[in-house]
């Protein structure tokens, strides 16, 4: 032990409401509210955007296929700026993709299912209660480093503080189109599947604490000032 004594509080992203039904945040981004709807999380910062939207577009691609109606939402981070996503789309120009600047909440809020890149991004889906499937790619120097120097039994957050592969991950090879799409549809199209997760969701989100972080932590500062 390093002798401080400590205390968990609570994580200030449980202050969150719960999320409302998807209809409302598809209502409030303009999107249709009968349609299939997959949100695409890339990342923020370009390089990664760079490894993964490729392969997410691809997967959406063959996630139309299974279902025609589909849609597909991109929150844009406020790292990132619109422009630099759309020359992904180019090759894409029939699929039905809307870029929302921010709203990362809204966005997910408005999908049945999201592909996540690894990060935060993660935790935010989860507290907002829909299922998922987390990817990552790096630099294949840097992923046969990290795998020689850090040994884990998983590497989305969500799983870390499950304690289980509650969500799909799929890292490197493992994240090609054909497996996000095949994970994503398993979520849209089994029931026990998708539920199973969504109870999982729920018992992260009860991990973090409830409301009232910030109070708790001011109690805790001054009963050590008194």
């Amino acid at each position: 032990g390093t002798g401080v004594r400590a205390r968990f509080v609570g994580h200030p992203l449980a202050e969150r409401p719960a999320a409302g039904p998807a209809g409302g945040y598809r209502a409030a981004l303009g999107l249709p509210a009968g349609r299939t709807t997959v949100a695409l999380l890339p990342g923020s910062r370009e390089p990664e955007v760079r490894r993964i939207f490729p392969a997410m577009l691809e997967a959406a691609e063959r996630i139309r296929e299974r279902h025609p109606d589909a849609q597909f939402v991109v929150p844009v981070a406020p790292t990132l700026q619109e422009e630099s996503l759309r020359p992904f789309l180019a090759s894409h120009a029939t699929l039905p993709v809307t870029l929302v600047a921010g709203k990362a909440e809204e966005a997910v809020g408005a999908a049945d299912a999201a592909l996540v890149k690894s990060g935060t991004s993660t935790l935010e889906t989860a507290l907002m209660r829909r299922p998922m499937v987390v990817v990552y790619r790096m630099a294949w120097l840097s992923f046969l480093l990290g795998k020689l120097l850090v040994r884990v039994a998983h590497f989305a957050l969500v799983n870390v503080l499950a304690g289980r592969r509650l969500v799909p991950e799929l890292l490197q090879l493992q994240a090609s189109p054909q497996r996000m799409a095949d994970e994503v549809e398993r979520l849209l199209q089994d029931p026990a599947a998708r539920e199973a997760q969504l109870r999982g969701l729920d018992e992260v989100r009860g991990s973090l604490g409830g409301p009232g972080a910030a109070r708790r932590v001011a109690e805790e500062i001054a009963g050590v000032l008194a």
